[in-house]
């Protein structure tokens, strides 16, 4: 069965055993929502609707194999699936419905070219901006990151031929590490205006995307020079 949970930010669709979750969903929204704003320079946006499945049946054909979650955005908001039956933290799926919200935000209010999506970018921003890596802010855990996700791999990609299936996530790298790793870089070594206006020039970003991951690289090596356990 589903319910319904209206207000002045969205309609949200819900099947009633994800009622918790829409509950605390709410409030880290309205919690977080000005500062992701602030973020791409918007006072606001337009109520979404917002579609979030525990049955995987109900979504109809779906052209790739789902997994515990499952997220997809449209010009009207965001649908996502949530398999209730595995350990995944309510914080961990708050964070990747709010990984949707970004793309959507992004794709209808950000950028001037809707087509040829460049994937790095795309999902980098939006694990940066959905705060769905914030345990890196530790120094610690960043670093713990960088040695055994990204300078383990054996084969460095050119970042722009990157696009969701094979060769997005494989055996020599995780093609979201990389995109969340670059577009972090891309943010540390920017002004916020000048990341913004990074965010809307896709033949710039295409540009940036043919060494950024090798800069990115030599930038964090350098930062943590003789703290990087690399074997």
């Amino acid at each position: 069965m589903f319910k319904v949970y209206d207000d002045s930010n969205f309609v949200i669709n819900y099947q009633d055993n994800l009622e918790k979750l829409v509950t605390n969903f709410v409030s880290y929204y309205k919690n977080n929502i000005n500062e992701l704003l602030k973020k791409f320079y918007l006072d606001s946006i337009n109520k979404m609707e917002i579609r979030l499945f525990s049955d995987k049946s109900l979504l109809g054909d779906i052209p790739y194999k789902l997994g515990d979650f499952a997220g997809f955005f449209n010009d009207k908001g965001v649908n996502c699936y949530i398999n209730i039956n595995v350990k995944k933290s309510e914080d961990d799926i708050i964070k990747a419905i709010m990984h949707e919200i970004v793309h959507h935000i992004y794709r209808f209010y950000i950028e001037n070219d809707t087509t040829n999506r460049i994937i790095w970018f795309d999902e980098g921003l939006a694990m940066n901006f959905s705060l769905q890596n914030d345990k890196y802010n530790d120094d610690d855990n960043f670093k713990e990151f960088l040695v055994n996700k990204i300078f383990s791999i054996k084969s460095i990609p050119c970042i722009n031929d990157l696009n969701h299936g094979g060769s997005f996530v494989n055996d020599n790298y995780n093609g979201y590490d990389l995109s969340y790793l670059v577009v972090r870089y891309l943010i540390e070594t920017n002004s916020q205006r000048d990341f913004y206006f990074i965010m809307k020039d896709k033949d710039l970003i295409k540009s940036i995307g043919n060494n950024v991951l090798e800069s990115a690289m030599k930038y964090y090596k350098n930062k943590y020079f003789n703290t990087l356990n690399i074997k």
